[in-house]
C-alpha cells in the first residue's frame, strides 16, 4: 500500500474510516508514539480499557497479537491493537521451525486481519528482505514519522506542531527554528 503523510493519516483518523493495518516508521520515536496515541484516541475514552490494547514486540508473541486482534470490540465499532517495537516481533530471535511457524501465523494474520480491528505496528528499522516484512509493507498503510524532505516541509511541521501545542509563532521564528 502507499505511504501516507501524517496529514493524510490525521484526516483518516478524524473521519473514523480506518484501514486494518498501519506501520509507523521513521526516525522520530516521540512522533511515532504520539501518532500511536492518536489511534487510541479514536475510541471513546470510557471504552479504551476494553478496546485499545498495547503490546511490546519484545515481550509478546504472534499468538497474543492474533488473540488481541481477534477480540470483538465492546460497544464500539473498532478495536485498536498497537504493537510497539514491532521490529522485535517481526524478526525472530533465532531461526528454528517454531520461529518459522510463528512467522507463518503472523503472515496469515496480515493477509486477513479481522475487520473490526486496526493493527498498528510501531517500528524501528525493518529488515525488508524478510517475507513477513514484505507482506506487512505491501498490505499496510505505511506512515513515515520524522523524515522531513526539505526546508518548506520542516517549516510546515514546526507550524503544525506549535499550533497543536497552542504556541503562537511568527513566520520569522519558524524560519529561525528551521
Amino acid at each position: 500500500m502507499p505511504t501516507l503523510s501524517l496529514a493524510a493519516l490525521r484526516t483518516e483518523l478524524a473521519s473514523g474510516e480506518l484501514s486494518p493495518l498501519y506501520v509507523l516508521t521513521g526516525g522520530d520515536d516521540l512522533e511515532k508514539l504520539a501518532v500511536a496515541s492518536e489511534f487510541a484516541e479514536t475510541v471513546d475514552e470510557g471504552l479504551r480499557a476494553f478496546n485499545v490494547e498495547r503490546l511490546h514486540g519484545a515481550e509478546t508473541d504472534v499468538d497474543q497479537v492474533a488473540t488481541a486482534a481477534g477480540l470483538f470490540p465492546m460497544l464500539s465499532p473498532r478495536r485498536i491493537v498497537i504493537v510497539l517495537e514491532a521490529e522485535k516481533l517481526l524478526v525472530p530471535k533465532r531461526e528454528s521451525r517454531a520461529a518459522e511457524a510463528e512467522q507463518a501465523r503472523l503472515e496469515a494474520l496480515l493477509a486477513d486481519p479481522p475487520a473490526t480491528t486496526t493493527l498498528v505496528f510501531v517500528s524501528g528499522p525493518l529488515d525488508q528482505r524478510r517475507r513477513v516484512v514484505k507482506r506487512l509493507l505491501h498490505d499496510a498503510k505505511v506512515v513515515d514519522c520524522g523524515t522531513v524532505a526539505d526546508a518548506a516541509s520542516a517549516e510546515q511541521w514546526v507550524r503544525a506542531r506549535a499550533a497543536r501545542d497552542g504556541v503562537p509563532l511568527q513566520p520569522a521564528a519558524v524560519r529561525a527554528l528551521v
